[in-house]
């Protein structure tokens, strides 16, 4: 692809992310123009083409991605549907920008990933708070060795939740705590580390429509690095990242979700540290490094390596989990 074509996208589902953040992002960014969406409700994607100004509407998922005038398809369905419908799109050669998890099973995570690489095309998961500016500033600390070598990393997040059938609650369509949040506290600490855990232990409270409801694991590193984390819909703990070493700390009131200031501290025996980040849309950062690529024709195995290792590591915390279960009182 060259630098001066613009991207034509679809849209594949009428979701709330979809609205909320995906389409203002990409009505944003330079060189990307949403041409079509879909919704199996074609009077809703109507309606939605007609307030968000897109060319086209279709009420068939498939229809759209045989469009021939697009080039890239978000997918913002249920978990268990963005295998299935990832698979067509990259089959009918269409490159994805998918939400997260990409698939539920890192078998199918690598059968995705191999059929991008098949066709020449690129396939992406995004955890859109990577693309924060507070991690340039806490990967600084730890290369500058501001803290030691790392030992210890807890990370959390979670919020009370109570919307009677919102499809978290449907385990047929991936719902629960482990792959909606806990998915962000897997890779934010395998980002931060840049490894895998030797080691995993995990308990969950399982709701009464029978998903996890929370989650917690402890993931132990080599050299004596223990990390943990939280995720919740139970409960309003909700997020932060603390990064423990030898000689200081690090800590984020806002890993995550970062619509308001974030602050970024520093603790060690000489200085005590305060940045402060203004808010930042990372959707558009995600989706300027996903055209960036498809200019540059840069399909390389990063974006690959990542979610595969990711899918793992989720897959062998759920097995843990199971010696360690009990019901929501």
């Amino acid at each position: 692809m060259t630098r001066q074509k613009t991207v034509k996208w679809g849209i594949l589902s009428c979701s709330r992310v979809a609205k909320n953040r995906w389409i203002p992002a990409m009505q944003q960014v330079a060189g990307c123009q949403i041409a079509a969406i879909s919704s199996r409700d074609a009077t809703k994607s109507k309606n939605w083409a007609k307030q968000f100004h897109i060319a086209k509407s279709y009420g068939d998922y498939e229809e759209m991605i045989r469009d021939p005038q697009l080039d890239a398809i978000y997918i913002g369905l249920p978990n268990t549907l963005h295998y299935q419908w990832a698979l067509k799109c990259l089959t009918m050669g269409k490159h994805v920008l998918c939400d997260k998890p990409l698939a539920m099973t890192s078998k199918q995570v690598e059968h995705l990933y191999q059929t991008a690489k098949d066709q020449n095309l690129l396939l992406y998961e995004p955890y859109v708070n990577a693309y924060h500016s507070q991690y340039d500033q806490i990967k600084q600390w730890i290369d500058q060795e501001r803290i030691g070598n790392i030992k210890l990393i807890r990370v959390g997040f979670s919020f009370y939740f109570d919307r009677p059938g919102d499809i978290r609650y449907n385990p047929d369509l991936g719902g629960g705590s482990l792959m909606d949040l806990g998915c962000y506290c897997v890779s934010l600490i395998r980002r931060i580390l840049n490894k895998e855990p030797v080691q995993i232990t995990a308990s969950q409270v399982i709701h009464p429509m029978g998903v996890d409801w929370s989650t917690f694991a402890q993931l132990a590193f080599d050299k004596d690095v223990v990390t943990s984390f939280d995720c919740s819909f139970g409960y309003h703990g909700g997020q932060f990242l603390h990064i423990v070493g030898s000689k200081g700390s690090i800590e984020s009131d806002v890993p995550f979700r970062a619509e308001s200031p974030v602050e970024v501290i520093l603790k060690n025996s000489q200085d005590v540290l305060s940045i402060s980040f203004e808010p930042e849309n990372t959707y558009v950062k995600c989706l300027q490094k996903f055209q960036e690529k498809l200019h540059n024709d840069n399909f390389d195995d990063q974006f690959a390596i990542f979610s595969i290792n990711n899918s793992k590591v989720l897959e062998k915390i759920a097995l843990a989990a199971l010696k360690s279960q009990r019901p929501l009182d």
